[in-house]
């Protein structure tokens, strides 16, 4: 790696920020409504589709940030590949 060259950063990767801002939007907007229907006397019946709703959804997110994960790590491999051989 020459000396202009930095390492990968999540700051620098356009995603990261966008994944951080969207992440925070959800987790305030479900603690919103946790706090709402609280107050109205949901019970276990009401919250465990919700809980499931959730699980799956938080599921499909760390797969997708594996898959993300993953290309990036391949194409850092395949650009010190590519050094080398020059």
């Amino acid at each position: 790696m020459s000396q202009n060259e930095k390492k990968r950063d999540w700051r620098d990767n356009s995603y990261g920020l966008s994944i951080v801002c969207v992440g925070g939007l959800v987790s305030l907007y479900s603690l919103i409504t946790i706090g709402h229907y609280w107050h109205m006397g949901w019970g276990a019946d009401q919250w465990g589709p919700i809980a499931s709703w959730f699980a799956a959804i938080a599921t499909v997110a760390a797969i997708v940030v594996a898959l993300f994960q993953t290309k990036l790590a391949r194409d850092d491999a395949a650009r010190e590949a590519a050094e080398i051989k020059d």
